[in-house]
Parts: C-alpha cells; structure tokens; sequence
C-alpha cells in the first residue's frame, strides 16, 4: 500500500507541476526536504514564492485530500518555507 500511495503522490505532484508550468510559474524545487519537513513544490511567478502542498487520493474513503492538512501539517510547512528562504 505505501508503494500504491507514493505512485499516486507522485502522479498528483507531476500534474500540479504541469499545471503551474501552465500558469506562468517557474519550479524552482520538487520535494524540498529539511529537518523541519518537506515541500512538495516551491514555484515563482513574477516576484511571489509560493510553497506548495499536494494531496492525492484515488478514493475519498478517507476523505478529500484538503481535510488531511492539519494545524501541524500547516506549521510544518511554514518552518520548513522558512528554512528555504533562509538558505537560498
């Protein structure tokens, strides 16, 4: 099952990309990884950084991929966007 969930994560995130391409945006990172945790994509258009968080499902079994972004999911992303913008 963890092998299935990476496949599909890994699908979801090469569609976002390809939609932020789309739209104008720069990838500057794929699944930036630090001691705070990870961003999935890091994308610029014109001068805004955006950190983003993609959620996949195949199911809603256990619900819509937006109800798995917890508070602690929320403030592991900002520290780790911090981090990011600390080293580069």
């Amino acid at each position: 099952m963890k092998r299935l969930n990476k496949k599909i994560g890994s699908y979801g995130e090469a569609i976002a990309s390809k939609y932020l391409l789309n739209e104008g945006y720069a990838l500057l990172n794929n699944n930036f990884s630090c001691k705070f945790g990870e961003i999935d994509i890091v994308a610029l258009r014109g001068d805004i950084i955006s950190f983003i968080e993609v959620k996949s499902r195949y199911d809603s079994l256990f619900g819509e991929p937006k109800e798995s972004i917890t508070y602690f999911k929320c403030k592991r992303i900002i520290r780790s966007a911090e981090y990011y913008l600390l080293k580069n």
